[in-house]
């Protein structure tokens, strides 16, 4: 029973180590965009691609990515370099559910160093 206590110490101590994330944290904003769900995913990518398409805080271009959570109802925009994700810790991203027929939640999750450039790239979408 020492063992699997011991054990379990370590599993929680080892994921405490991994650093920052913004998994469990609450969004940084939150608001309705008066749009259909699929117009705001459209509108969360594009805006997003066009902000960080040449450059970013990182210093690379940025695209993003649409991943489906559950059908017409969660969709999760993440942002991508080419073909790999900026790494194990993505700086952003936004998560889009359905409200009503016209009406969409859009949550912003972001680190403090991209709050102020991932919110103004957002601006058209609020």
């Amino acid at each position: 029973m020492k063992q699997y206590v011991l054990a379990l110490a370590l599993a929680l101590l080892l994921a405490g180590c991994g650093g920052p994330t913004l998994r469990d944290e609450p969004p940084v904003a939150s608001w309705v965009a008066k749009r259909p769900f699929k117009a705001s995913i459209a509108c969360v990518v594009g805006a997003l691609d066009r902000a960080f398409e040449q450059s970013s805080p990182a210093g690379l271009p940025i695209l993003h990515r649409v991943s489906i959570q559950e059908p017409n109802v969660i969709a999760k925009v993440a942002p991508l370099y080419g073909d790999n994700l900026i790494g194990p810790l993505r700086p952003y991203w936004v998560r889009l559910m359905v409200l009503s027929q016209g009406e969409t939640v859009v949550d912003l999750y972001v680190f403090p160093e991209w709050e102020g450039p991932v919110l103004a790239a957002l601006r058209p979408c609020f």
